[in-house]
């Protein structure tokens, strides 16, 4: 990951994809399930940052949070390349994700609903696997 300088405006934190592109990551909640602080940042020159083009923003690591968007009442859980899942029941997200699952829900803001697409809908323990899910995308990379 790198950074515009401190005294920068945009103190916007992105990873530098192989595909030559620079991927926002839209919140520190994000970012936290891809790292666990900020030591491997680099600061970087505002000029070599806009010499590269966007990319697509870093979605949530798949299997390490629940998500909900603000204006929708349902649960969610990230499968790779930010494959939004509905968790059909709150005894699936129990049985998933423990007791404590409320506590690992994250509002995804409306401005990044585009950011996310929508696949099968959680029916059964069986068909999500948030260990498998995990595994699965060790690496930004892996995700986009």
């Amino acid at each position: 990951p790198a950074y515009a300088s401190p005294d920068h405006p945009c103190k916007a934190v992105y990873y530098f994809g192989g595909d030559g592109k620079r991927h926002a990551f839209p919140n520190e909640r994000v970012y936290f399930t891809w790292y666990t602080d900020f030591n491997t940042v680099d600061e970087v020159s505002d000029a070599y940052l806009a010499s590269l083009p966007l990319g697509l923003n870093v979605t949530y690591r798949p299997g390490t949070r629940l998500v909900k968007f603000t204006t929708v009442n349902r649960v969610y859980a990230v499968s790779r390349r930010g494959v939004l899942r509905w968790m059909t029941s709150e005894a699936l997200a129990n049985a998933l994700y423990g007791p404590s699952w409320n506590r690992m829900v994250d509002d995804i803001p409306d401005a990044f609903y585009t950011n996310y697409t929508f696949g099968a809908d959680i029916t059964s323990s069986a068909s999500y696997s948030p260990a498998a899910e995990i595994s699965g995308t060790a690496t930004i990379e892996a995700n986009l």
